[in-house]
């Protein structure tokens, strides 16, 4: 039997264009993240790492499983994301990246009544 999960990825077309054209974000040099508030007690979240910057499917797909990592422990709000990397991540250690990732999340402001 599979547990609830907390954090859940963004998979239609419908509810990731709604979260892409909110205007609410937070950004650093690395991250921009766009958010949306949503009804339930989960954060749903997309990834998008482009091809202009990173060339090679691995190094794509090593930089998503690092962010779904860090997303993992944060995931105590109920928000969609999306998270937008820039080339400078590669710049960093992982640590730093996280610890980027982590001020910016927690800098989501959530007024749920």
């Amino acid at each position: 039997m599979k547990s609830s999960r907390l954090i859940i990825p963004l998979k239609t077309k419908v509810l990731f264009d709604k979260t892409f054209n909110s205007k609410k974000l937070v950004k650093n040099n690395v991250y921009l993240i766009k958010y949306l508030i949503n009804n339930l007690p989960t954060t749903r979240f997309a990834i998008a790492v482009g091809k202009k910057y990173f060339k090679h499917a691995t190094l794509r797909n090593r930089i998503r499983r690092q962010i779904r990592s860090m997303l993992a422990v944060l995931c105590a709000k109920p928000i969609d994301l999306i998270v937008i990397v820039n080339p400078k991540y590669l710049e960093q250690s992982f640590a730093t990246n996280k610890a980027m990732i982590t001020n910016l999340y927690n800098s989501i402001n959530i007024n749920v009544n």
